[in-house]
């Protein structure tokens, strides 16, 4: 998927976009370089989350966002088991201790919720 994405990019000209595989402990994101993070049903697959985004939140520059969609707990299927699921209130939470604010989700999608996440602090990225 990294490979189709990454060509996808390059066949569309997309000179603003990097393409980078992330693992599970450690994204490997530029420091202080990104507006944006995206996360589509992956967050649930990283075992120490609040530490995970700590360290993402170091590429984000002043004021960068986080997109995050999550399959819903109480959404039929298809979707992962609803026992791998996370609520909401969960990853709020998490963000938080991990210095983001929630600011805004999105319910136009019939199984996953979509929330964006700002960082919390002005200060320039370490």
């Amino acid at each position: 998927m990294i490979r189709k994405l990454d060509n996808r990019v390059q066949k569309r000209g997309l000179g603003n976009v990097s393409v980078i595989r992330g693992e599970f402990h450690d994204p490997k994101l530029p420091a202080g370089k990104c507006d944006w993070l995206f996360f589509s049903s992956v967050y649930k697959e990283i075992d120490e989350r609040v530490a995970y985004m700590r360290t993402a939140r170091r590429a984000l520059k002043n004021k960068g966002r986080v997109a995050m969609i999550e399959y819903r707990t109480d959404a039929k299927e298809p979707g992962p088991p609803r026992k791998y699921r996370l609520p909401q209130h969960q990853v709020i939470a998490e963000m938080e201790a991990a210095g983001f604010r929630w600011v805004e989700r999105f319910d136009f999608l019939p199984r996953e919720y979509f929330l964006v996440f700002e960082r919390l602090d002005s200060e320039s990225p370490p």
